[in-house]
């Protein structure tokens, strides 16, 4: 029979008022109840020995008990007999061996001032099962000693030192004019890619025809058993989110096979997709630039594909600090976003809600005294406004792609409904704080009916 015992790299602290968290030994947080505190307390020991410790405590059944503790196990806060290292989850899963492809494969990354992160993310590529790759760095214009480091420890990439800071969409956009690939791995700096990762990426590519990009099943890279994302999608109310983050990966996202929206930070995308309906929008500068390339290229007739067994992790917001700088690119860009992609009753719909939103936050911060923050919605819609020749343009441009996505070439609706209709309904595994759940509240909620679910498929 299994047994379960504590990870050595969290510890179970208690900040009063029922309020417990497990913390990494990173200083990361995963909220927990009373309950997930006491089953802490009561390991190591199989299901029944736990359940014996707390029976006079707890009256729950002993499945609750099974799904509990492996969801601690999978969450990596708990270790069981056959627990699998860091390294080993994304080999293990992969469905076929690794093999050389003969599609070329491009690697783009784009970093400024990465210095902290840029090390592990190339040092990452070297451990493909395929190869050889063709890297490239787009430097933005670091000052903090990446470029040395990417001259110096890796000979093997190209890198692009550029005098002027192009951001994020338009470092991916020389990047593809710099290669050659029919396939473009797209990377932010702080990432780093398990060995099978590319391999997968490209065996779900290539059976995908019309797939413009493959996005992978993506891990916070401090809370390696939490989900960051699998692509991403928008929604009438709030920002733009990534799809499952915050949830544990039980395996209930194996199935997956298409997205509303391709995440950037690590996405293999379609070369002649790009050649056929236009690389990324460099105006926005960050945010929604990869949604709004998605709902592009659904528009022209491709897919958004999946490949969940692809894992890679991530720095989640690691980095735009500046709080003013990201509230005003955001809240600018979803509006830029609708007005450019959107038409007729759902573009009115999403407008009216998003600026409902921001005069609601924009009255609570200056009721908070946060005026700094309030200044940045003034001046996101003010630059909307300025720039508004610009995104008709480019909305006049994209609709040319609408209007002759080749009827016969795919089945796939690219209304802008049908692309809604791929949003997840439970989305985010997160509390309000912006912290990864593991409590009873989130088991009734969401893992029963995934364990459910799961166990029936095996």
């Amino acid at each position: 029979m299994k047994t379960f015992g504590r990870s050595p790299r969290f510890r179970l602290v208690d900040d009063g008022g029922g309020k417990y968290f497990f913390v990494h030994a990173g200083g990361n947080k995963v909220a927990t109840d009373a309950f997930g505190a006491m089953l802490w307390e009561a390991l190591p020991g199989t299901v029944d020995e736990i359940a014996g410790r707390i029976a006079d405590r707890a009256d729950v059944s002993r499945r609750m008990l099974w799904d509990f503790l492996r969801l601690m196990e999978r969450a990596e806060v708990a270790v069981g007999d056959a627990a699998l290292s860091e390294a080993e989850p994304a080999a293990s899963r992969l469905s076929d061996s690794p093999r050389i492809y003969v599609p070329p494969v491009s690697v783009v990354i784009v970093t400024l001032n990465g210095k902290a992160h840029i090390r592990e993310c190339l040092a990452s590529l070297r451990t493909q099962t395929v190869g050889p790759l063709d890297i490239h760095v787009v430097d933005n214009g670091s000052t903090d000693g990446t470029r040395d480091i990417v001259r110096d420890e890796f000979p093997e990439v190209r890198l692009h030192a550029l005098t002027k800071n192009l951001f994020y969409p338009g470092g991916v956009n020389y990047g593809i004019a710099a290669t050659a690939g029919a396939y473009i791995l797209v990377l932010n700096d702080d990432v780093e890619l398990t060995p099978g990762f590319t391999a997968e990426m490209v065996r779900v590519m290539e059976n995908s025809p019309r797939a413009a990009a493959v996005v992978p099943m993506m891990k916070l890279f401090y809370l390696r058993g939490f989900i960051n994302g699998i692509g991403n999608h928008v929604r009438t109310k709030g920002w733009g989110s990534d799809n499952f983050v915050g949830y544990v990966d039980i395996g209930q996202l194996d199935d997956v096979i298409e997205v509303p929206s391709a995440c950037v930070s690590a996405a293999l995308l379609r070369r002649a997709a790009i050649e056929a309906a236009g690389s990324f929008d460099a105006a926005y500068r960050a945010y929604y630039e990869d949604a709004d390339w998605s709902f592009r290229m659904r528009r022209a007739g491709w897919t958004i594909n999946a490949a969940p067994k692809a894992l890679v992790y991530h720095k989640f917001s690691a980095f735009w600090k500046n709080m003013e700088r990201k509230l005003k690119l955001a809240a600018r860009n979803r509006l830029r976003f609708v007005l450019k992609n959107f038409d007729g009753r759902l573009r009115r719909a999403f407008l009216r809600s998003y600026m409902k939103e921001d005069l609601t936050n924009i009255l609570s911060l200056i009721k908070h005294g946060r005026n700094a923050e309030a200044w940045a919605y003034a001046r996101a819609y003010g630059s909307l406004i300025l720039t508004l020749p610009d995104i008709l343009d480019k909305r006049a441009a994209a609709k040319k792609t609408w209007k002759n996505a080749g009827a016969g070439k795919t089945s796939a609706d690219g209304s802008i409904e049908a692309i809604l209709k791929l949003n997840p309904p439970q989305w985010s595994g997160m509390n309000t704080d912006n912290v990864p759940r593991l409590d009873t509240g989130i088991y009734f909620a969401y893992y029963a009916r995934q364990f459910a679910k799961v166990d029936g498929a095996t």
